[in-house]
């Protein structure tokens, strides 16, 4: 799978988030160890923010350029400039699940739900995101593939098909 893609986190538990918040509360008591300071910077799965966002970003540009290269009109608007920090607005939260429901869209294939809304977002609509894209992308190269099976050996693909160059 592409790099954008490789990353993505759809096996986040109920652990990782109150692990989020035991930390969180540690850091705001000042009682945190080193470690634990260590272990919040690293970067928490229990915890959804910019890195987050912006990697679910680079995969929904990856597969909507995939998709449109494969003849799909996907009008999603992703964004990978997240910053650490700032707060997203509710408009720009709202275009972030839009994207995933376009995407999840475009073609027929069985899926987790994408969230309704961003606004309290769950431990399990965040992994729903995450595995809606890496399943399209499982999808897209299987449809790739039935494309060829399903022209090989026609006086189409011996002439130099369509699909004899796809990779």
């Amino acid at each position: 799978m592409p790099q954008q893609l490789d990353d993505l986190i759809f096996d986040r538990t109920a652990a990782d988030v109150q692990r989020v918040k035991t930390l969180t509360g540690k850091l705001s008591a000042g009682t945190a160890t080193e470690e634990e300071k260590a272990e919040w910077l690293a970067g928490m799965k229990g915890a959804y923010n910019a890195a987050d966002l912006n990697r679910v970003g680079a995969a929904a540009v990856y597969l909507t350029e995939r998709l449109y290269a494969l003849g799909y009109t996907v009008p999603a608007v992703p964004k990978t400039d997240w910053q650490e920090g700032s707060f997203p607005t509710a408009s720009a939260m709202e275009q972030y699940i839009e994207n995933i429901h376009l995407l999840r869209d475009c073609v027929p294939y069985a899926a987790p739900d994408a969230p309704g809304a961003a606004e309290k977002l769950t431990f399990q609509e965040a992994n729903n995101i995450e595995e809606i894209l890496h399943t399209l992308e499982r999808v897209l190269l299987a449809m790739q593939e039935g494309f060829k099976l399903r022209q090989a050996d026609t006086l189409f693909m011996i002439a130099g098909g369509v699909f004899n160059n796809a990779g």
